[in-house]
């Protein structure tokens, strides 16, 4: 009887406490500081770099750093800021710490479309060929005068529009097909712009801007491109449900992002400004072009020191050759440095190519002074009999044209 009591008790213990369990499951306890356990996924720093040689130092309880041979990356925790060899990136998200196992995370996001593009360019897609149509688009323009300054008398209109002019002309030099969304003082929607860059099947856009704050101190040089679908800009931390949607322009993040760094970095070092970084916007004109998109603030006009230097013609001069640095930077990293030859090409030209093969060992008796030969401290070379020889060059030939089609499949030039 006494048993058949107690029995009864966990049954209704078990039946109450089941809803609460079910209600309850999957939430984590809220904590108001950063935490690496966090609703976005994540992954850990050292082991993400490990792959490309890196090591990495943590310092003065803030900075985390990762140097290899050729980059540096300066990580600064708790926040969104990277410097990736001397040029600012703001992450989606702020790189965090495991205290118990001391491991830094940074979201996978960031990994994928940021980290990586930068430190494996030749693997980006390529969308820009030399010679290939850019769009320029000058901000504002009608009644959209823009950003002023009323004792210099500058207006951001006039000063997108005397820029785009200069950058048309210095790129068609270059050897591109350069096309204005606009050529005179009209306003124009952020979607005619967008839908003018896909007529004319732009294959890279550059918005030009200059920038204006509350703050008569700011002032620097920044880059925008179009945020990833399910994150925040970089003027916030948390989504929102509005981020969910994805645009046609992020098609392009890995590009945009490679694309934006190049430009930023080639237009800081060269003007001396300062880099106020490669940020994240869902601005419309970015929104659905159809190709690598970019806009870019050059200046702050709202800055009585700075926008008088951006007045001068030798600041406008200098500002068009650092654009165009940048993207000849992109299109040079994001393809093949080489002639592309197609594959059969390749065979002939290795075959007709006999001195790159492997030469047949000679005797010491057989060899002068001027012929080639292998030399075995131990023993006599003896020479390779003709099949072990035919059969080292088909394995030679067959492994030549298995790393070509590798590296040709890598770069998207072959199926």
């Amino acid at each position: 009887m006494l048993f058949k009591q107690w029995r009864s008790c966990v049954i209704f213990a078990c039946i109450i406490g089941l809803p609460a369990c079910v209600l309850n499951a999957g939430k984590r306890p809220t904590n108001k500081s950063l935490s690496y356990r966090d609703t976005y996924k994540t992954e850990d720093i050292e082991n993400v770099l490990r792959h490309y040689n890196f090591r990495c130092v943590y310092e003065d309880g803030k900075y985390f750093r990762c140097f290899n041979c050729t980059h540096h990356i300066a990580f600064i925790l708790e926040s969104k800021e990277m410097i990736f060899d001397g040029t600012k990136l703001f992450l989606t998200r702020p790189v965090v710490k495991n205290p118990r196992q001391n491991r830094f995370f940074v979201a996978a996001v960031d990994v994928e479309k940021i980290l990586k593009p930068l430190l494996e360019p030749e693997k980006i897609k390529k969308y820009l060929p030399n010679g290939g149509c850019i769009v320029i688009d000058a901000g504002h323009g009608g009644t959209a005068e823009g950003a002023k300054n009323s004792r210099l008398k500058l207006v951001e209109k006039r000063l997108t529009l005397n820029t785009a002019r200069a950058l048309q002309s210095a790129l068609s030099k270059a050897g591109y097909k350069v096309f204005l969304t606009r050529d005179s003082d009209v306003d124009l929607s952020l979607e005619q712009r967008g839908q003018l860059a896909n007529k004319l099947k732009a294959q890279l856009f550059v918005s030009l801007h200059y920038n204006a704050a509350e703050s008569m101190q700011a002032r620097g040089i920044e880059t925008f491109t179009y945020t990833f679908a399910s994150h925040p800009s970089t003027d916030r931390t948390k989504a929102l449900a509005s981020d969910e949607s994805t645009e046609v322009n992020n098609r392009f993040d890995i590009q945009n992002t490679y694309l934006a760094y190049c430009i930023q970095k080639s237009v800081t070092l060269r003007l001396g400004s300062i880099d106020r970084g490669v940020r994240r916007a869902r601005f419309g004109v970015l929104r659905h072009v159809h190709c690598p998109a970019i806009l870019i603030e050059c200046g702050f006009l709202s800055n009585d020191d700075e926008a008088s230097k951006i007045a001068t013609k030798t600041y406008q001069e200098k500002l068009v050759n650092s654009i165009i640095k940048g993207i000849q930077r992109y299109v040079h990293n994001t393809i093949m440095r080489t002639v592309v030859v197609p594959p059969t090409q390749i065979l002939k030209d290795f075959q007709s190519k006999k001195s790159s093969l492997p030469k047949r060992p000679l005797l010491k008796s057989q060899g002068t002074s001027n012929k080639q030969t292998f030399r075995n401290p131990s023993a006599e070379v003896k020479p390779f009999c003709g099949a072990s020889y035919r059969f080292a060059r088909k394995i030679y030939l067959a492994n030549f044209l298995f790393y070509e089609k590798t590296r040709l499949k890598s770069m998207g030039l072959i199926g």
